[in-house]
């Protein structure tokens, strides 16, 4: 009787090290993904100051366009450039600003995804430590459930 206890003790310390593992697994796993949403938000960004740039690059030409046309017509179209000029000049802050801003927000999303997910498989583990028996009858409930939906979807 107590070798079947041991087994038993065994074999629900070994499904908890499995979760644990699976969790930890998944852990590494939001890390990641919030690793490469880093990269892809800082491509983001990288192409949002490139379009940036380009906006500034036209603003720029068309400034010196409006420069001659001011020479020609005088001082009123000399202010209108300068009002060209500080407009692409603060439009390409406000998209990096926005840019970084996304960047902020999904990174801080990603992080505490991976964080519930931690989270969430220390309790699962918790459980089944707390709760052996229970478990494995709901592991074997759950197995069951699921070689029925198996064997009945082929």
């Amino acid at each position: 009787m107590a070798d079947v206890k041991d087994r038993v003790k065994e074999g629900i310390d070994t499904g908890a090290d499995k979760t644990k593992q699976a969790t930890d697994q998944a852990a590494r796993s939001a890390k990641q993904a919030t690793d490469q949403a880093g990269g892809m938000i800082n491509s983001g960004m990288e192409t949002a100051r490139n379009v940036g740039s380009s906006m500034a690059n036209a603003a720029n030409q068309a400034t010196e366009t409006a420069k001659d046309w001011a020479s020609q017509a005088g001082q009123g179209l000399s202010q209108a450039a300068g009002t060209v000029r500080d407009w692409a000049s603060s439009a390409g802050d406000r998209v990096g600003q926005a840019a970084g801003a996304v960047r902020d927000t999904a990174s801080a999303a990603y992080e505490r995804a991976g964080d519930y997910a931690e989270y969430a498989g220390d309790e699962i583990t918790g459980m089944v430590r707390r709760y052996p028996i229970t478990s494995v009858l709901i592991g074997l409930g759950v197995g069951f459930l699921l070689g029925r939906m198996a064997r009945n979807s082929w």
